[in-house]
């Protein structure tokens, strides 16, 4: 009843893969509701992420190997769908929005959707020779929602204190100051850091529109962003699966309604870096020294997320170029830097480093040794990487998986868990999880162009 043998498609897969992006959209709109006072909740919801991700990892590895073992069909894996479902219904229960709930219902009754087709009779070809038709309405859906949200906040005159500040370094800068030595960011707990917190490469992006319409530049600046991203989430799955699941992983970045909130409300600027670093992600087989300069051109924007990917994508050729290309991107960082050592140090290496732990991290109240013991163990995480990265280099798909799993390393031992910071791994998620959905849904995939001889894929 559910089977189609001309296709490959049933209703059960179709409703499966409804499944698993409905899960996706709740666990990523359920940090909408966990921000202050939710550091234990966003750091389960941050190790189901890490948790999925090492899934579709050894799903990928072990259909690649001689085994072909699908990972998908074992049973630890419906356990870990299981768990992150039963964890995000507790969260949706416990939480007192109403409007989640709401999406919990509406996602509960699209996904059994395809079963009730399946009881009515609907022909399940008829549904097959139409997914491509779907999957580019899917597409066309999404980005239509996320050009609404821009055009609802566009004239909002809220701006969160990174853009706010961001904008008063671009007009600080064009009359010729330096943000780093003037007040832009005074707080009276850390009056000492009172300069701007980001680096010289952010300004420079949010310069050219932000100096001209103020915050209205700023989401503009930010609308383009989006679209690159989005862009580029595409380009990169495509490049590994096929055009189709191209389309899918650019409908699972713009269908999320968390982002345009922070994007495009509050005017976040983390979507800059994250920019950058997706294109080192295209860039880091064929031209390693241009990848090289889009890694430090993230970093010269902002430390996080960019000194993750320098591990990441570390590439298995033209290793000196790549490190010749970070220096490369990292020149605006270093005039600054020369030109007032003492207040760059201060605002951007020292207010990190001794930057408290608030109520959005579930280190909030923790004793010191646990601290100090969890750090240290992101610490040998991220040198286990970088040792395997050199020794072994994996291919795209295991760079965005590593990137992904230090993204969230890298937010769970940190001071805080914003809500923006999110930012820095979705896309490359998005990526990741179009493939099992491509899978399940018996779409075409393209043979990867970097699967070689050598690499963790060898078989």
């Amino acid at each position: 009843m559910f089977k189609s043998a001309s296709s490959g498609l049933s209703f059960q897969h179709l409703a499966l893969a409804l499944l698993l992006t409905g899960t996706f959209w709740m666990l990523v709109q359920s940090f909408t509701y966990l921000d202050w006072g939710k550091g234990g909740s966003k750091a389960m919801l941050l190790a189901l992420v890490a948790v999925v991700s090492i899934m579709i990892l050894l799903d990928y590895r072990y259909s690649r190997s001689v085994q072909r073992m699908n990972v998908t069909r074992v049973p630890i894996a419906w356990v870990v769908t299981s768990l992150a479902i039963l964890f995000i219904l507790y969260e949706v229960i416990s939480t007192s929005a109403r409007a989640l709930k709401i999406e919990a219902v509406v996602i509960c009754l699209i996904i059994v959707a395809p079963l009730a087709a399946a009881l009515i009779g609907v022909p399940t070809e008829a549904v097959a020779r139409r997914l491509r038709a779907y999957m580019i309405g899917f597409l066309i859906v999404s980005l239509l929602g996320r050009l609404a949200s821009f055009v609802f906040y566009l004239k909002s005159p809220y701006l969160i204190d990174i853009a706010q500040t961001t904008l008063d370094a671009v007009h600080a800068i064009l009359k010729g100051r330096n943000p780093y030595v003037l007040p832009i960011d005074w707080h009276p707990d850390y009056p000492d850091s009172h300069g701007y917190k980001y680096l010289p490469t952010m300004i420079a992006t949010y310069l050219p529109l932000g100096s001209l319409f103020g915050a209205t530049g700023m989401r503009l600046t930010n609308l383009i962003l989006d679209g690159a991203v989005a862009f580029l989430v595409g380009v990169l799955a495509r490049r590994h699966s096929g055009w189709v699941c191209g389309m899918l992983a650019a409908s699972l970045y713009l269908m999320l309604p968390m982002l345009p909130g922070d994007i495009y409300f509050n005017a976040v600027t983390d979507l800059a870096p994250t920019v950058f670093l997706l294109a080192a992600m295209a860039l880091y087989q064929a031209r390693p020294g241009v990848a090289g300069v889009m890694i430090g051109f993230s970093v010269a924007a902002k430390l996080l997320p960019g000194l993750l990917m320098v591990v990441c994508c570390f590439p298995a050729s033209g290793r000196l170029r790549y490190v010749g290309g970070i220096l490369l991107g990292l020149i605006p960082a270093i005039v600054f830097f020369l030109l007032a050592p003492s207040d760059f140090m201060q605002n951007i290496v020292w207010f990190v480093a001794t930057r408290p732990i608030d109520t959005t991290s579930w280190l909030f109240g923790a004793p010191s040794y646990v601290i100090m013991t969890v750090r240290l163990g992101f610490v040998l995480f991220i040198g286990a990487v970088a040792f395997a990265v050199v020794w072994r280099p994996p291919d795209f798909f295991e760079r965005c998986s590593l990137y992904v799993l230090c993204s969230v390393a890298a937010l769970l031992v940190g001071p805080t868990t914003h809500n923006n910071y999110m930012l820095w791994w979705i896309p490359f998620f998005c990526i990741l999880l179009s493939w099992p959905l491509s899978k399940i849904m018996g779409l075409p995939e393209s043979p990867p162009p970097d699967v070689r001889a050598q690499g963790w894929s060898r078989t």
